[in-house]
């Protein structure tokens, strides 16, 4: 059993893998084998899946991709590939060899992404499909990069309501549809019920990655959607033990709310921490 520092002082418990829902996402910046064993080291027992993003891994050597990927397996951290080698493989019309190749290197989840491209329906959801009958779980990427304004809902649903049919593993909602919604209800104070919240809970939270990056984004989604949120998959490494300590309701971003166990209602502390949270 692991002796933990500072192991007389109590803390707020955290999940153990594997995990079904408060899962962290990162991106591999490009890291070689011994800075990402390093990374490894201190946070995969926090961490679920590092995604190797855009088409960087195209520009390295092969090996250094499967080492890395082995790195993760060694750690228990599972390994997704992007929806930009989705696009490009589609745009190329070679999707079957991108399958084959990310099943071979051992990839465990792949993004299917159109967000730069119009590809058609049935080509997303025969995807979804082929990753499942490979073993790959299958991660589709909904939302607009730059949206202007609201998105319908029930057509929204209705397109999710298909991938998840065809049996696809987590949703990825977009940022900037986050960013959009999180806009939204400073203006409208909660007068309204956000169609983004009403659309995660048609989804399953269970199911849905919220793509975020910025502590007070990543601080909207758990105070909105619990601490055990799916959080990802663009994270930095770094961002992995700055977002754990949140879910355990212990950062500035959360207004320290662990504490308040501790604190008796009545007592004049309880004031000052809360203050000093809103600093």
């Amino acid at each position: 059993m692991t002796k933990y520092a500072y192991d007389f002082l109590e803390v707020p418990e955290g999940t153990s893998k594997p995990r079904r829902d408060g899962m962290t996402f990162v991106r591999d910046p490009g890291m070689g084998v011994n800075e990402m064993r390093m990374f490894l080291e201190s946070s995969a027992a926090f961490l679920d899946y590092v995604k190797f993003r855009n088409v960087t891994p195209r520009l390295l050597p092969e090996e250094l991709i499967k080492q890395k990927i082995a790195l993760c397996h060694e750690f228990d951290v599972k390994v997704m590939s992007g929806g930009m080698f989705f696009q490009f493989s589609w745009l190329q019309r070679k999707l079957d060899a991108y399958f084959n190749y990310i099943a071979e290197v051992g990839y465990s989840a792949a993004e299917v992404s159109f967000g730069l491209t119009d590809i058609p329906r049935d080509d997303v959801l025969n995807s979804i499909r082929r990753l499942n009958e490979l073993g790959i779980t299958p991660m589709f990427e909904w939302g607009r990069k730059y949206p202007t304004y609201e998105f319908d809902l029930e057509e929204a649903w209705d397109e999710l309501k298909d991938v998840i049919d065809a049996g696809v593993g987590l949703v990825v909602f977009e940022q900037g549809e986050l960013e959009l919604a999180i806009d939204r209800g400073k203006k409208e104070q909660g007068k309204v019920k956000e169609p983004l919240v009403e659309l995660a809970e048609r989804v399953g939270r269970e199911r849905v990655v919220f793509e975020v990056n910025k502590n007070p984004h990543i601080a909207w989604v758990l105070q909105t959607f619990g601490p055990r949120a799916n959080l990802g998959p663009n994270l930095a490494p770094e961002q992995v033990l700055w977002i754990e300590p949140m879910r355990r309701g212990l950062g500035r971003e959360v207004r320290y709310t662990a504490l308040e166990k501790w604190t008796e209602p009545n007592n004049d502390p309880n004031a000052r921490l809360r203050r000093r949270a809103d600093v």
